[in-house]
């Protein structure tokens, strides 16, 4: 299971990388306000992975006065990291995307919000696709999804097919971890 949080105003004096270290050590941060961090084992801590998605909430929206950042925050659950990212994004509040049942959560999304950097498609190659899709008439990622995988291979190439997975909710892939900086200290007896 996978948390994505999105917090569009956080502020300079806080990575959010650096506050989602604080809920689990496998964290990537796609964008500096979006990371995606695994939430597996957490539940031992936290409760179950709804109670996880609060708690951060709670941390994110607690005032200034009180030590917290005082942002507005998204966090979406998912079993796949880039279901999780897209739900964060385009979502307000708290979203659960049940496994299997990606596509009925992202289905209605534009696009425009397609994270082509998460397949390893270039920003010029995604935009020709994006483009062409834009003639074909498709708008959604249910659109996308609901063409045949073999026309998308046979006329949009490998860049096209790991795309359509990204807009089904099926890519699978491995977090790009950030490593936590190092905590050198010493002593003295």
């Amino acid at each position: 299971m996978f948390a994505c949080i999105f917090a569009p105003d956080l502020n300079a004096e806080m990575s959010l990388a650096d506050f989602a270290y604080r809920f689990s050590p496998l964290v990537e941060e796609t964008q500096p306000n979006i990371v995606v961090i695994d939430v597996d084992g957490c539940e031992v801590l936290f409760g179950s992975a709804y109670q996880l998605a609060t708690e951060i909430v709670q941390q994110l929206k607690q005032s200034k006065r009180d030590g917290g950042p005082d942002s507005k925050v998204n966090v979406a659950l998912a079993a796949n990291p880039d279901a999780a990212l897209h739900a964060a994004v385009c979502l307000q509040g708290i979203t659960f995307v049940a496994p299997n049942e990606e596509l009925t959560c992202l289905g209605e999304f534009p696009l425009e919000v397609l994270h082509y950097g998460l397949v390893d498609v270039d920003q010029k190659r995604s935009e020709e696709i994006l483009e062409t899709l834009k003639l074909w008439g498709v708008r959604t990622f249910h659109d996308f999804a609901a063409l045949p995988v073999t026309g998308v291979s046979e006329r949009l190439g490998p860049e096209g097919i790991r795309l359509q997975q990204l807009a089904s909710g099926k890519t699978e892939r491995h977090l790009k971890l950030k490593q936590s900086p190092p905590v050198f200290a010493s002593s003295i007896e």
